[in-house]
């Protein structure tokens, strides 16, 4: 069922786009996770949950959030495909964005990022090589026998659990580069947390991995995440700067702007 329904998205927004993406590869694996996130630092909570799906390929795979695509699709129609933007306030939102490993080479990967009014971004970087400590400590997820693993990626620790038994070097987000498959995941503040739902094999159902093909600016990751740190620090100025603010409103943004937790706290 879970598999029926999944894939019915797919079938559906494949109608609905008229030929707006391009299919990179066919989904051997869905790999499903919780993703539990803070998106205000300081106080610590609200905590929100969203639903984050890792399609694994025969050489590319791809992490997202559930329904990104069908969000950034009605946008897009709205905004006449990004040709007359339409003004939104930014939701609280992980950054986690759409990261294809092993595109366009396979020592590669690709990420884009839909900012709605302030348009969609995508960026290139090399599969970052982690640094994991193995541990011989051991738990159970979902059915499985997990070993743990540790490792500092980008101004966050992270502690993991990867299954012997699934041998896919993948995992949520961009943590992988272990021997197997990682079910969990968890940086030491609690802020970001992937709790392991299932894996389904596809194998006899039709599920793309694609990207879609708007006019997406390609430019570094550190402008990249400048770009939407501006956007919840500093709303007023970044929005009225697009020139996307309808002449009769006025932006009123908090002091110091939004909430802004990002995944990522640093640059390498």
């Amino acid at each position: 069922m879970l598999v029926l329904i999944f894939s019915g998205q797919y079938v559906l927004s494949a109608q609905e786009d008229d030929g707006r993406r391009i299919i990179l590869d066919t989904a051997r694996y869905v790999v499903k996770y919780e993703l539990a996130f803070v998106p205000d630092s300081v106080k610590g909570k609200p905590i929100i949950k969203y639903e984050t799906n890792l399609e694994v390929g025969e050489r590319i795979s791809r992490c997202n959030i559930k329904n990104s695509d069908i969000s950034e699709l009605n946008y897009l129609k709205w905004s006449n495909w990004d040709r007359e933007p339409q003004f939104r306030f930014p939701n609280y939102e992980p950054g986690i964005d759409n990261v294809y490993i092993g595109y366009p080479r396979k020592d590669k990967m690709t990420v884009t990022m839909n900012l709605e009014c302030a348009g969609g971004l995508k960026y290139e970087e090399n599969v970052p090589k982690l640094d994991w400590v193995l541990s011989d400590e051991t738990r159970t997820v979902g059915g499985h026998q997990c070993r743990k693993a540790e490792c500092d990626f980008r101004g966050r620790s992270y502690e993991v659990w990867y299954a012997p038994d699934i041998p896919i070097s993948l995992g949520p987000w961009k943590l992988g580069g272990l021997p197997c498959l990682i079910l969990e995941a968890s940086d030491s503040t609690k802020q970001f947390v992937f709790s392991f739902k299932g894996i389904e094999s596809v194998a006899d159902t039709v599920v793309p991995i694609s990207m879609l093909t708007r006019n997406y600016r390609k430019m570094s990751r550190k402008k990249c995440s400048s770009y939407r740190a501006r956007m919840f620090r500093t709303p007023a100025t970044f929005y009225n700067a697009l020139g996307v603010v309808p002449s009769t409103m006025r932006i009123i943004a908090p002091k110091g702007g939004y909430p802004y937790n990002p995944i990522e706290k640093e640059e390498d």
